[in-house]
């Protein structure tokens, strides 16, 4: 079970590791969650993303440590095992000759898979998906539906720092990240109760 659970973090956490630097970082683009707001902090102050994402987790986690420990634990290994290797693939100086708005719709497919294949399995990227997933449990609503509109959010909060044309790439990512992440947990969220895992 815990190697099940670790293998499926490292595929997970690859996918979206790759999506960011491959397709989302070279044009500026930004996605949801609290890796969008790594990579918003990674664009204005030059830290490393996914260092910047787990950062800011820690607080979320330890107020969900009360909710229910077991979950918490495996998605801190969870978030640590995406910020390692956000930050590992960044390393590697290859980028893809590819046009934005294919690179926003590859990127929030790929994002989409990763976040998507976790959720199948109880386990989030980081905090702002460790409560989509909670909320999504007490009010029976999808949680790519829930994780949707949070990214939303967190996309208008970048609005001032970004371009048109980025703003616009990073809705088409979010997008297809929710949709994505909707198709792959859809018969998952509707045979789980909200107390169960």
């Amino acid at each position: 079970m815990i190697v099940q659970k670790l293998w499926i973090m490292t595929l997970g956490g690859l996918l979206i590791a790759l999506a960011i630097n491959l397709f989302i970082l070279p044009y500026h683009i930004t996605e949801g969650g609290l890796i969008g707001v790594g990579l918003l902090l990674k664009y204005l102050l030059h830290v490393n993303a996914g260092a910047a994402m787990l950062v800011i987790s820690i607080p979320i986690y330890a107020v969900a440590w009360w909710y229910r420990r077991r979950l918490v634990i495996y998605n801190i290994i969870s978030a640590l095992i995406t910020a390692l290797l956000i930050d590992a693939v960044h390393l590697i100086p290859y980028k893809l000759p590819l046009h934005p708005l294919a690179s926003a719709i590859i990127g929030g497919i790929m994002i989409g898979m990763g976040v998507g294949i976790m959720l199948r399995h109880s386990i989030t990227t980081d905090g702002i998906d460790l409560i989509a997933h909670l909320v999504s449990r007490i009010v029976r609503i999808n949680v790519g539906i829930v994780i949707f509109f949070l990214d939303v959010l967190i996309i208008g909060a970048g609005y001032f720092i970004m371009t048109e044309k980025q703003f616009l790439l990073s809705l088409i990512t979010i997008t297809g990240v929710g949709f994505i992440t909707l198709l792959l947990t859809h018969n998952h969220t509707q045979h789980h109760s909200p107390v169960t895992d």
